[in-house]
């Protein structure tokens, strides 16, 4: 049985004494719930903490990111970014792995909102940024790698029977002082005829262990004395050659640069559909396994991955012919937005977005007033405080309540008031949407299939399939706001396709 899967309003503040006078964590809490409400997500629960926002490691966040990565959280909402954190890497760390698990991210005030248009569209950007800042930090790890190596520097770990050792700021690799000189022997022993076999015998027997703690095996052992690291270190440059001339001739014959290729299937096929359909059966993924027909043609088929690894009793699912869904899919899209359904049911999530938000908007006179009575009577009060006397002190009771109530309204206010600017801001953006799914549409016969397959991401967030009797059956997740499809594509092709618009889950 699905469960409506919850929205998280979290609230952080930094300091205990904030915590204790709860006025700060009473306006987050208001401001979230009113966004919330006023677009209608839910049900909602709050999670508060008072800890420092320069990491994730906070005792309250844990279980959130746990459960999001479980697939248990609809959405998470906060009063600001910096709620999150305050490191730039870990916000974009936390955006993929929402944008992985599908979970909505809405900040009331920086006005974000995943779960319409142009808060995907903000996502995607800072999706784009991420990859962005891995890259260039990547860049400049090479560029520093390069640097040190041409300074004479060594990076990486140590390879056995040598340590690293500091040149000033430059590290360089020096002999174990008790290893170096047993490890020494094997390229000797190499040269003289030995195997790797008895090269492994041979260190494991002195008890030496590999660069990773771990016992010899051929694999280790060759990348050891393949290694240039240890000329100079371990080992003379006559004898390196030497043992390596020696592995050379006991090796199999190599190819030789002239010699033809034996001709290979072609694996490296681009499958659009790779990596976003899900077996409607059992909620697996699906994958794309291959099969090569004599006419060197390949097809792909997308199978379950849960009947893969568990067997038929856990799924039943069939396999589907990739090249099948992905014209239905495309088939589908063309119909419903050349009908102008697509377009519709984007306006008609709007209105009902819209509708929500009037019916929340109404209150706002009357909590404005409240608000301004509030802070009429707060300044009295702050008055007599401020005289001291027994007057003085009673009244400074009374002050951190009224505080309290004055946070709430201006929180709610702000809620409302951050609502309404992500819905004028996404209906400005269906407004355009139909035309410029259209024109992606017809985009597509003329693309290549890894193209294609990034044009249908765009449009489609998930496909789940299964074959119903002789009928093969699809839902699509839109990307569009407010509307999914589901179609039906009979397997005998005598019936028409049916393609329906649903409203999603």
């Amino acid at each position: 049985m699905n469960t409506i899967r919850p929205w998280i309003v979290y609230l952080r503040v930094s300091t205990d004494e904030q915590a204790a006078t709860g006025a700060s964590l009473g306006a987050q809490e208001q401001a979230c719930r009113g966004l919330l409400q006023a677009h209608g997500h839910g049900p909602i629960e709050v999670v508060t903490e008072s800890a420092s926002g320069k990491n994730l490691l906070r005792p309250a966040f844990g279980p959130i990111l746990r459960r999001i990565e479980a697939g248990e959280v609809a959405g998470l909402c906060v009063y600001a970014i910096d709620r999150l954190t305050r490191k730039n890497r870990d916000l974009l760390e936390l955006v993929e792995l929402f944008d992985k698990q599908r979970v909505e991210l809405i900040s009331v005030r920086e006005r974000v909102d995943t779960s319409g248009p142009m808060g995907r569209f903000v996502l995607s950007l800072l999706g784009g940024i991420a990859q962005l800042e891995r890259e260039t930090i990547a860049s400049r790890v090479k560029m520093g790698m390069a640097q040190r190596k041409q300074q004479g520097g060594f990076m990486g770990r140590a390879p056995a029977g040598t340590i690293i050792i500091r040149d000033g700021n430059i590290p360089k690799l020096a002999p174990h002082p008790e290893n170096g000189a047993k490890v020494t022997v094997v390229w000797d022993m190499l040269a003289k005829g030995a195997t790797l076999l008895e090269v492994c015998a041979y260190l494991n027997g002195l008890g030496i262990r590999t660069s990773l703690g771990k016992s010899w095996s051929k694999t280790s052992a060759y990348a050891l004395v393949c290694s240039p690291n240890v000329v100079g270190v371990l080992v003379e440059r006559e004898v390196w050659d030497q043992a390596q001339r020696a592995m050379e001739r006991r090796s199999p014959r190599k190819r030789a640069p002239d010699e033809a290729l034996t001709p290979k299937r072609n694996t490296l096929t681009p499958w659009p559909l790779a990596g976003l359909c899900w077996c409607d059966g059992c909620g697996s993924a699906m994958v794309v396994s291959t099969a090569h027909r004599p006419d060197g043609k390949v097809y792909g088929y997308l199978r379950c991955s849960g009947r893969i690894k568990r067997g038929k009793s856990y799924c039943s699912a069939g396999d589907i012919p990739h090249a099948a869904v992905e014209a239905a899919i495309v088939e589908g899209l063309q119909v419903k937005s050349a009908d102008g359904s697509i377009a519709l049911a984007c306006a008609n999530w709007i209105s009902d977005r819209r509708a929500k938000l009037l019916r929340r908007a109404k209150g706002l006179v009357k909590l404005r007033q409240d608000r301004d009575a509030l802070a009429k009577r707060r300044d009295a009060v702050l008055d007599v405080v401020e005289q001291g006397g027994d007057a003085g002190r009673a009244a400074a009771g009374r002050l951190g309540d009224i505080q309290r109530q004055l946070d709430a309204l201006e929180g709610e206010l702000t809620g409302l008031e951050a609502a309404a600017a992500i819905q004028g801001r996404d209906e400005r953006v269906v407004a355009h949407l139909g035309d410029a799914v259209q024109r992606t549409l017809a985009t597509l016969p003329t693309v290549s299939g890894e193209h294609r397959g990034a044009i249908l991401a765009k449009l489609v967030d998930r496909v789940r399939a299964q074959r119903d009797g002789e009928s093969l059956r699809i839902f699509l997740d839109l990307a569009m706001p407010g509307v999914d499809l589901l179609f039906v594509q009979p397997s005998n092709k005598v019936l028409p396709t049916r393609f329906e618009l649903v409203s999603p889950p």
